[in-house]
């Protein structure tokens, strides 16, 4: 239902970006130029809803890249029991969506010593999201909104041969 409703808007929002288009070029001499002109205004006034979320997609593409990397020591966590727990989320500063990081560590569950870290993040969606908010989520429209490295964790838990212990 949520899917109808969104196609909904977006049919309303391309219509009057159309007319409000048309109205903008309407002084505009006829030719090449003018047909120009309107494409950039068209483009330009239907991408903006979501071009917060354009932006802070790219944000978080740069974020997920340099940060959802493990850090470990090779030897000490080879045949480990880890016990993983989480810090509490922070926000990211400098980022014009929310973005919230994730740091998760794993510890030996006997020693309490820190075995292993690594990141998640997780992003908010746009002014358009989070005003809609189809079934209170205000996940972003144009990218996933979260990245961590949950692919690895597996290839990494066989290849060192852990054991995880979650909380």
């Amino acid at each position: 239902m949520s899917g109808i409703i969104l196609l909904s808007i977006i049919a309303v929002w391309f219509f009057l970006v159309k007319k409000i288009s048309q109205v903008c070029v309407r002084k505009v001499h006829d030719g090449y130029g003018k047909k120009v002109i309107y494409v950039v205004v068209f483009s330009l006034l239907f991408m903006a809803p979501v071009a917060d979320e354009v932006v802070g997609g790219f944000q978080f593409r740069v974020l997920c890249q340099k940060g959802s990397k493990f850090i470990y020591i090779a030897e000490e966590v080879k045949g480990k029991t880890v016990l993983w727990s989480a810090k509490p989320r922070k926000k990211v500063e400098n980022t014009i969506l929310t973005i919230k990081e994730a740091v998760i560590y794993g510890v030996d569950p006997v020693t309490k010593e820190q075995l292993i870290e690594y990141k998640n993040y997780y992003a908010t969606g746009g002014w358009l999201s989070r005003s809609i908010a189809f079934n209170s989520v205000t996940q972003p429209y144009t990218f996933s909104g979260i990245c961590g490295v949950k692919e690895q964790l597996i290839k990494l838990e066989k290849e060192f041969n852990l054991t995880s212990i979650y909380k």
